[in-house]
């Protein structure tokens, strides 16, 4: 059955509290696979093999997704990605935490533009392997970013998903 099309599509996570330290990125398309696994389980397959995690988002070369790190405005995050909006909507309805924070609520939205990898605001959006920065190096200065070994798809923390990237670290201003 073929995957339904993917728009974009803006996620506000409402927080319990505001998040002091935002030096800290968080992954939508980590979110959503943990609440992939807290609705679906760990469960095998026929051959006795992990099932595959089929996330709501725009699958990218090497199976990662078209999706953001979160921008933290006091006790809202904001997430961009390209996915489908019901089926966003039912996984985050999975996720009471992120990190340390308690979520109250989540906003799923429609909206104009992609900015899953770069933001006119914000800036890069998610981590982009050196190998294949030169797609993007006429849309974005990638010297305003470090360079460093991390993670290009969830899971983050897993050595065999690490590469030299350019990490969005760069501060977002303040919205207006």
């Amino acid at each position: 059955m073929a995957r339904p099309p993917t728009t974009p599509l803006k996620i506000t996570a409402y927080l319990a509290d505001d998040i002091i330290d935002t030096t800290e990125i968080i992954m939508l398309d980590a979110v959503l696979y943990y609440a992939w696994f807290t609705k679906n389980g760990a469960k095998l397959d026929d051959n006795s093999s992990f099932r595959f995690v089929g996330l709501p988002l725009r699958q990218l070369p090497g199976n990662r997704w078209a999706s953001s790190k979160g921008i933290v405005f006091g006790s809202k995050m904001n997430f961009y990605c390209m996915g489908t909006k019901d089926k966003t909507r039912d996984l985050l309805s999975y996720m009471h935490k992120a990190g340390n924070v308690t979520i109250e609520g989540w906003c799923v939205e429609d909206i104009d533009g992609d900015y899953s990898l770069i933001h006119p605001e914000y800036g890069l959006m998610r981590p982009v392997p050196v190998m294949d920065a030169f797609a993007i190096k006429d849309l974005i200065n990638l010297d305003d970013y470090p360079r460093e070994m991390y993670g290009i798809k969830p899971p983050y923390w897993k050595d065999q998903n690490q590469r030299l990237c350019y990490v969005p670290l760069k501060k977002a201003p303040f919205p207006k």
